[in-house]
């Protein structure tokens, strides 16, 4: 694996860049440190190797923090319930459901005020629940919503849109076998 500084990454993007598509991964470093991992990525592999990252660098959040627990003596599970009730008491706050709306549901919410996809809609707009997303999804939100038909305007799909995106959580599905 090499190592590339970050002021090789400003000045020389392009050989680094190229270095590690032939290598698979290179290392920036920031004042002698690692600070950043660059991996070679295809269209293809993308969504996969981004859901590893993510899982190694959980794991390694989740062990560090059992060493922390393990350390400070752990709690029992009465006093772990006490420490959740005092959290929810302090912030008044709850748990929102996570739900992935189906394009269907979508456009019959939008298309009719009044029924049961509408309520959903509205639910997700009022932060009642929140919005799942993956990039297939939101492409096919403005496929469908941009077709003739419907009539929306440009700027009226864009706005829905993007606040599904910034209100939403964007999520990273798991491949189906086969």
């Amino acid at each position: 694996m090499k190592f590339y500084s970050i002021r090789d990454l400003r000045s020389a993007t392009k050989d680094v860049c190229l270095d590690v598509r032939a290598n698979g991964e290179a290392v920036i470093t920031n004042n002698g440190k690692p600070s950043l991992l660059m991996l070679d990525i295809s269209e293809d592999n993308f969504e996969e190797i981004l859901r590893a990252v993510r899982q190694a660098k959980a794991m390694i959040a989740f062990n560090s923090m059992r060493e922390v627990a393990a350390m400070n003596g752990y709690m029992s599970e009465e006093d772990i319930e006490a420490e959740i009730q005092a959290a929810r008491g302090e912030t008044g706050r709850r748990v929102l459901m996570l739900a992935v709306l189906d394009t269907h549901v979508l456009v019959s919410a939008l298309w009719t005020p009044a029924g049961k996809a509408s309520a959903v809609l509205n639910a997700a707009l009022a932060h009642e629940l929140r919005l799942c997303h993956d990039y297939r999804i939101m492409s096919e939100y403005r496929e469908v919503l941009t077709r003739p038909k419907f009539k929306f305007a440009a700027w009226q799909v864009n706005f829905l849109l993007e606040t599904i995106e910034k209100d939403g959580v964007s999520v990273i599905p798991a491949l189906l076998p086969g």
